[in-house]
């Protein structure tokens, strides 16, 4: 699979704009970039957080938006690879939120991105931090 530079862009312009839009609490921002499609998947970062179709993601997204602890993701070294119409996305990630800006660091994203119409649109993602030691020394994922 090769990407080329124009294409590689667009790709993480889409996964870059879904992750502001949701530090930034953007519903349609969010909704609008991933495929509208039952058979679209999402699996999040914490235990149980997998979601089919967009009336689930949409769900899911007010109740995160919701917490007074909401998170803001950024992305950066990104791959991507291109296989007729499809896009395969690789990503680390940090998460940051609270008045003291807490961040969690060495963060996963995984997308797959179809092209609909001219536009990339997300049809699966999944996000990941790894488990880490909690000061009382339980496990505990990374929120």
């Amino acid at each position: 699979m090769t990407t080329d530079q124009r294409t590689e862009e667009q790709v993480i312009e889409v996964v870059k704009a879904v992750l502001d839009a949701y530090s930034a609490m953007d519903l349609d921002g969010v909704l609008d970039r991933y495929l509208s499609d039952p058979g679209m998947v999402v699996v999040g970062a914490r235990p149980g957080m997998e979601f089919f179709g967009g009336e689930a993601l949409r769900e899911a997204l007010l109740s995160d938006f919701d917490n007074p602890h909401h998170a803001g993701l950024k992305a950066s070294r990104f791959r991507v690879s291109v296989c007729t119409g499809v896009a395969y996305v690789f990503a680390r990630v940090n998460a940051f939120s609270g008045p003291d800006g807490m961040t969690i660091s060495g963060g996963r994203l995984t997308a797959v991105l179809k092209k609909q119409q001219e536009r990339w649109l997300i049809a699966q993602s999944h996000l990941s931090f790894p488990r880490h030691r909690k000061e009382n020394g339980t496990e505990a994922n990374g929120f």
